[in-house]
């Protein structure tokens, strides 16, 4: 182990951006969820790109929640049922919203 501190900052900024989350600061939410993919072998693929879906959904940034949705539903060892739930959101949300485009909530 080359940085024992790793886990720890992987954890911080997890639950920072849940934390922003829910004090309804997407912009920031956004910014930590991006910095969180950084640490997916500390957190896990799955956690790390949820949090980002949902941060990127409640920003309507639309292309970073499309590039989550991807790196979700492309995950090996996912169950087909978890695969397919993910397919499932993503075609909801961008039969509305054209991935290509974003805009950052203030």
């Amino acid at each position: 182990m080359t940085n024992p501190w790793r886990g720890a900052e992987a954890w911080h900024f997890y639950l920072l951006a849940q934390r922003q989350l829910y004090a309804n600061n997407f912009r920031a939410a956004l910014k930590t969820a991006i910095r969180a993919t950084e640490y997916e072998l500390e957190l896990g693929t799955v956690q790390v790109y949820s949090l980002l879906a949902t941060a990127a959904y409640y920003c309507k940034h639309w292309k970073e929640c499309s590039r989550a949705f991807v790196k979700l539903e492309n995950i090996e060892d996912l169950p087909e049922e978890e695969k397919e739930k993910y397919e499932s959101l993503a075609a909801k949300i961008f039969s509305k919203y054209d991935p290509k485009e974003f805009m950052i909530n203030d």
